[in-house]
């Protein structure tokens, strides 16, 4: 538990910090203004992207309860509750933000229990990437019909087509490995610092086109949004590695704070 305060409560505080005074001392250029009391409200109301890292927290803190052993039949009874907590997350009163637990907890048990098979190079085969496809786009049109009888199963149409579109990825996760692309491979390993960055350079590049350019075409704005929001971050994880700057996206493993925990 000690790593994930490291590498996950640690970056989300820092980041959501920075990026909400950027946020505020450039109100006047955003989309959504906010003010300071917004931005210190982290503890208990996630902003932006950062509502991702919130609800790992609170899904690793609850884990500790569910999985006090690493026995088969009890990952299947956690995946169970898991399931039962997203198909009546509406139904179910929560506190303390506890919905983020009933609605990504699921995906977070279908990891656990499918670990072994994902560690495996079944799913790397050009047949088990032929039927997830198959499945995705049969879930795909099923859940786009707006039949009644299927509107009332919709939750759990949701989980059904979210778990094949996750068994898909890794799938062809595991055949691009195979065959590396290098510009991926780059993004891959830079995600996380992508992640913590991007809305800041993204909206930076917004900002740019408006202001200095005079630029409202949607389509520039997609382009150019989009490869500073990734282009940026990669050169920032660079710099940050190459000189070995300390503390940006976690706290080091050897340091003193997380040795005490």
């Amino acid at each position: 538990m000690r790593l994930k305060i490291g590498s996950i409560v640690y970056p989300y505080l820092l980041w959501s910090l920075i990026q909400g005074f950027i946020e505020v001392f450039l109100n006047s250029y955003t989309n959504r203004p906010i003010n300071f009391s917004d931005v210190f409200a982290l503890l208990y109301q996630p902003r932006a992207q950062f509502w991702f890292l919130y609800a790992l927290i609170i899904i690793f803190a609850l884990s500790l309860l569910l999985y006090y052993n690493n026995k088969k039949a009890n990952n299947v009874l956690v995946f169970i509750l898991a399931i039962f907590l997203f198909v009546f997350q509406h139904e179910i009163p929560t506190i303390f933000n506890l919905h983020f637990f009933n609605y990504y907890f699921i995906y977070f048990s279908f990891g656990v229990l499918f670990s072994s098979l994902i560690a495996t190079d079944t799913l790397a085969s050009n047949k088990a990437l032929f039927i997830t496809s198959c499945g995705f786009i049969l879930g795909q049109y099923l859940f786009q019909l707006e039949h009644d009888y299927l509107m009332v199963y919709r939750n759990m149409l949701t989980l059904i087509l979210v778990l094949m579109s996750i068994i898909l990825v890794t799938s062809l996760s595991k055949r691009l490995v195979k065959i590396p692309i290098s510009f991926l491979v780059i993004i891959g390993k830079n995600s996380f610092a992508i992640y913590l960055m991007h809305v800041i350079f993204g909206s930076g590049a917004r900002i740019i086109l408006i202001n200095l350019f005079n630029i409202h075409d949607v389509t520039v704005h997609l382009i150019i949004g989009c490869i500073m929001g990734v282009a940026l971050p990669i050169l920032a994880a660079y710099a940050v590695n190459t000189y070995k700057i300390p503390f940006i996206f976690s706290i080091p493993t050897k340091n003193l704070f997380i040795n005490k925990l």
